[in-house]
């Protein structure tokens, strides 16, 4: 008799925006390749073994499924306990008691370390074990891999972040020009670094990037947001948490640091809060000090597509590696391609990984230590789909005529000797409200055509459709005879396969059928999407009990990609489109041409095509 074969997972360490799609990942690929009698979660990692508390991932619903990939934080919970030598008899012991033959660990550096250290009391113990690290870090700190899962979304938060403090400070000139922004990263400045991804030129925001790699010199600091103050009137400088002065203690604080885990990380603060107060004193001007914390590694809006796919793949490669027979290997992502991007995996031994930590290389960093091109083509293809292009107004309304004088930042504006504005500057109102008339009318008509859809519905009620030539007996109306028709297509799978082959083929059947669910807290869809084959050996698709949130031009998609999250898996893996939506409410149905295979599609999209969003989807099953 086989030898039972059971499974076990485990989430640990600072949780990223798309851990839960490498935890998905990890189960899709243990049902569809493993055998595996069990598949098992851990409670809080480590804590769950030592507590025996687990959970049954296959109780868990497909549905629910595909709202835990897209939910950030750690499914199963997560931890920071180190094992203690005493710890290890406990966890050989839950081990084998539950029969555990693979057994996964999703997290960062103190995670690799933990699961090298179960692999070696798991073998000293004489278990059959196999363990495999899945990486997971914001902090893109790991050896032995191009970057870590977590990283490019969070990458594309700090871009983000950086292009909007920059637009803010730019606005609000001398009454708040400078913004110190302070980022993760622990001891390595791949997430300040990051925040450049969308400066497109010298005025673009951030002017400044302070990280541990870059030695810190406070003058030079203060002479670079200085300049950039003079120049365009407004400065932005990104800190990265735990960068350390030429006394190699924190900026700004203590020697002793306000937590250490039980890693022997310590936590510090105040770097940002340092830069800004310095900055503040020097230029005598309001300073704004942000330090978003838990929101970088949290923030689902911007999930980076690319990141989200390979935070997956991490998850099935680490079934399939240890299967294969592998154990104590992370696996690692390696870069194949540039443009277009592409990338595969491979396993590395853990004692590569272990004590570790990768810093961003000096040929990723320019002469006046700011991230260069070379970093720039790194890190770009990471964060996903392009950063927003933002536009400005020409002119000397949003630029600064006398720089920084008497520690205040003058903006420039036309006044003449007596006080009041000059006949420029008058002519100048006069031009920008004519201009603002042409062009605000048709913005405005524009806007209301894009953002009435919002607030109204389109109910549409199409009943069930019948071929062209179908023949309808007398006295029944063609409504009546589509209801009984629909009614015929959902007869059980058990009744049709009793059926002989000619009345297999005249009726219709139900090939493939999925519940559309939410993209976000704003696009919402219910109901069901069902394909159906005629009785003429014609497809339709129909939508019923069918809501979703309205919106301008919507289009009804079939997506070959199972879980799309916006235009670029729809472009990755292809798409038919079947036409316009005929109502954001009720029942409808949409002819499926006799070119399109059915069968080669995982769901079921509404698309807006003027913004490329995604509304809703329903995977087909």
């Amino acid at each position: 008799m086989d030898r039972k074969k059971n499974l076990l997972v485990m989430q640990s360490g600072g949780p990223t925006p798309v851990v839960n799609r490498s935890l998905l990942g990890v189960y899709e690929e243990a049902v569809n390749l493993g055998g595996f009698d069990e598949i098992l979660g851990a409670r809080r990692g480590v804590e769950g073994v030592l507590a025996d508390r687990v959970v049954d991932l296959r109780s868990v619903s497909d549905a629910a499924w595909r709202s835990i990939a897209r939910t950030p934080g750690a499914a199963l919970g997560s931890t920071r306990r180190k094992l203690a030598e005493d710890d290890l008899p406990v966890v050989t012991e839950f081990l084998a008691r539950r029969g555990v033959t693979h057994c996964f660990m999703i997290g960062g550096n103190d995670s690799a370390e933990t699961a090298l250290t179960i692999g070696e009391a798991a073998r000293e113990a004489g278990l059959d074990l196999s363990v495999m690290h899945v990486p997971k870090t914001v902090d893109n700190d790991l050896e032995g891999t191009d970057h870590t899962p977590g990283y490019g979304s969070a990458a594309r938060f700090a871009a983000a972040a950086a292009q909007g403090a920059g637009l803010d400070a730019e606005s609000m000139g001398a009454a708040a020009p400078v913004t110190v922004i302070e980022v993760a990263g622990r001891n390595s400045g791949w997430l300040a670094a990051a925040s450049a991804a969308g400066k497109m030129d010298d005025r673009d925001a951030p002017h400044l990037v302070i990280m541990p790699e870059i030695p810190f010199d406070l003058t030079r600091a203060l002479t670079r947001i200085e300049d950039a103050c003079i120049e365009y009137g407004f400065a932005v400088a990104v800190v990265q948490e735990n960068t350390r002065g030429a006394d190699g203690r924190v900026l700004g604080g203590s020697e002793d640091p306000i937590h250490v885990d039980e890693f022997g990380n310590s936590y510090h603060e105040g770097a940002g809060r340092y830069v800004s107060q310095e900055a503040a004193a020097r230029l005598g001007v309001r300073v704004r000090y942000d330090r978003p914390g838990s929101i970088q590694r949290s923030m689902a809006a911007l999930v980076s597509r690319i990141d989200a796919l390979e935070a997956k793949i991490v998850g099935r490669a680490a079934v399939g590696f240890s299967l294969d027979g592998e154990t104590e290997k992370m696996v690692s992502i390696i870069r194949t391609g540039k443009d277009p991007y592409s990338s595969t995996t491979a396993p590395t031994p853990l004692d590569n990984v272990v004590g570790a930590v990768k810093t961003v290389p000096s040929e990723f960093l320019d002469s006046g230590h700011m991230p260069n091109a070379a970093f720039l083509e790194y890190v770009r293809p990471l964060i996903g789909d392009p950063l927003p292009e933002f536009g400005r107004i020409d002119g000397e309304r949003m630029r600064c005529a006398g720089g920084i004088c008497g520690g205040v930042i003058q903006c420039g504006r036309d006044y003449d000797d007596f006080g009041g504005e000059s006949m420029s500057a008058s002519m100048h109102k006069l031009l920008w409200f004519c201009a603002g008339f042409v062009v605000g009318v048709p913005a405005a008509l524009l806007g209301w055509w894009l953002l009435s859809p919002l607030f109204i519905d389109t109910e549409v009620d199409e009943a069930f459709p019948l071929t062209e030539n179908a023949a309808i007996p007398a006295g029944i109306s063609r409504s009546d005879a589509e209801t009984v028709m629909m009614t015929m297509a959902k007869v059980e799978d058990a009744m049709e396969e009793a059926m002989s082959g000619e009345m297999e083929d005249a009726a219709n059947a139900a090939t493939a059928s999925g519940q559309f669910e939410d993209t976000d807290s704003f696009h919402k869809g219910e109901g069901t999407a069902t394909i159906y084959r005629l009785a003429d050996g014609s497809h339709v698709l129909r939508l019923e009990d069918f809501r979703v949130t309205n919106g301008p031009d919507l289009r009804v998609l079939l997506a070959r990609s199972s879980d799309p999250l916006g235009r670029g898996d729809l472009d990755d893996a292809g798409y038919e489109e079947l036409g316009k939506l005929k109502g954001n409410v009720g029942n409808q149905n949409y002819p499926i041409s006799n070119a399109i295979d059915p069968a080669e599609f995982g769901s079921v999209v509404i698309y807006c095509k003027p913004f490329r969003v995604v509304f809703s989807a329903a995977q087909l099953n």
